[in-house]
């Protein structure tokens, strides 16, 4: 290189300065300076500053030309650059790319400028190549943009959402338990239990199973609930996401040969959707079955919000606390419906979910139960043994309950417990308690034998 090029690289690599420092400087002089309301002795600096700027970037990275591009001084490097960067301005003028929407965005606004290997890969091409580069740069730049506007438009029709969420609404009180401040059903009918949906974790398989287990001991008619205003509210993303997952639901229960479900579409008439999309969506989620008319479904037209409730129906909400205890009739009467609120937690050590209740209300009353949440399964707490069991075991003793109605309760609740090593029987608790005292009997004659060995000594 020249000799003018091989002090500059000398006095470059003096520089501490990390190359990622010179790319947020570049960023702030992304296009010409045009669009602001300096006079032009401030715009023609700013510009031959910026040029600098690149073509230190460029020796301090040695990203130097290769052999068979050669540039005769600096100066003609120095209009090399600036012209690419002319160009390259243009063509994100061209496309109204305005670099004033992403002053608050510093890390999108850096992924703007032309970076130093793109200048590279110019300078190191044939004059013909340059357009053909320089385009595809740019239409690197427009699609970046249009992904930040669309991050932009979610994140704001998200915030609008939070914002909306305290409205207050007059007809909300007319519902039951189960519709939420926002005009929507938060929980739906699945197998006489109410449920939630959680979001999609690491976790998510242990509900997908207690929903599986929750399929195999149903009611006689099974109801779910699916609202469609709320389902068409979403982006087409969500609305089909819903949608899945009830299917998801729904083929387990054929699957598995149980009496099929009575679906219930709730719409309301003043919402004003359109008739097609309401429609198609009822048309699509139907025929994801091969048979359905096997599946009843009926379409509610309502102008005001509705009782889901049958008359004789009552809502039961298992809070994490579990104050209130609940007896073996309300809990095998298929009247009762059953709301088991999801809790979305990262932490499996979440303290209000983690405080297990040794039931103190229990003592009075031998055949209560009280009821747990957890982050992963429920739980059940029985007052006699003081164990744990997950919530698909409890389904099953209550499903043996029903069809043996001879068996006492706590024969069939020990002899389950039994069977899953969740407790241990008398015989066991004495075996051990007999070992313990052999072991215990064992070490203290040990320990007189020690004794005397060292008072002989």
């Amino acid at each position: 290189m020249f000799k003018k090029l091989s002090n500059l690289v000398i006095f470059m690599k003096k520089s501490h300065h990390h190359h990622r420092k010179a790319d947020k400087i570049l960023s702030n002089h992304l296009l010409i300076s045009s669009l602001s309301s300096k006079s032009h002795n401030e715009e023609y600096k700013n510009h031959d500053q910026r040029i600098k700027l690149y073509v230190d970037e460029l020796f301090k990275r040695k990203l130097l030309p290769s052999r068979n591009v050669q540039y005769k001084s600096m100066n003609e490097l120095q209009q090399r650059v600036a012209t690419i960067l002319e160009r390259f301005d243009y063509g994100m003028y061209k496309n109204n790319l305005n670099n004033e929407e992403f002053d608050q965005y510093e890390s999108t606004r850096e992924k703007f400028h032309l970076k130093s290997e793109e200048i590279f890969e110019i300078l190191s091409t044939q004059n013909d190549d340059d357009d053909r580069l320089l385009k595809y740069f740019i239409n690197n730049r427009c699609q970046l943009y249009e992904k930040f506007l669309r991050r932009l438009n979610r994140s704001q029709i998200r915030q609008r959402r939070k914002q909306d969420q305290h409205a207050d609404d007059g007809d909300d009180n007319l519902r039951s338990g189960i519709w939420s401040d926002q005009n929507e059903l938060a929980y739906g009918l699945w197998h006489n239990c109410l449920f939630t949906k959680m979001k999609r974790s690491s976790l998510s398989h242990l509900y997908d199973r207690r929903l599986t287990s929750q399929a195999m001991y149903c009611p006689s008619t099974p109801r779910v609930l699916i609202d469609l205003d709320y389902a068409m509210d979403q982006d087409f993303f969500h609305t089909r996401k819903i949608l899945n997952d009830v299917r998801n639901l729904l083929a387990v229960n054929k699957y598995h040969h149980i009496n099929p479900f009575r679906i219930e579409f709730v719409r309301s008439s003043h919402h004003g959707l359109k008739n097609s999309r309401f429609d198609k969506i009822v048309h699509t989620f139907m025929s994801w079955w091969n048979d359905p008319k096997q599946y009843q479904y009926t379409i509610h037209h309502v102008a005001k919000p509705v009782n889901v409730l049958e008359s004789d129906e009552k809502l039961i909400y298992f809070t994490p606390n579990a104050k209130i205890p609940l007896t073996m009739s309300e809990l095998l009467d298929e009247r009762n419906i059953f709301a088991i609120p999801c809790h979305n937690s990262r932490s499996l050590r979440d303290p209000v979910f983690n405080r297990i209740n040794r039931l103190q209300y229990q003592k009075s009353s031998p055949q209560r139960i009280m009821v747990r949440r957890l982050p992963t399964t429920e739980h059940i707490v029985w007052n006699k043994f003081h164990g744990v069991i997950s919530w698909s075991l409890f389904l099953t003793i209550l499903h043996d309950i029903r069809h043996n109605q001879h068996d006492d309760w706590n024969s069939v609740f020990k002899r389950y417990l039994l069977e899953n090593e969740l407790i241990k029987s008398d015989d066991e608790l004495s075996r051990e308690m007999q070992n313990r005292q052999q072991i215990q009997i064992k070490r203290e004659k040990q320990i007189v034998d020690f004794k005397r060995s060292i008072n002989v000594k």
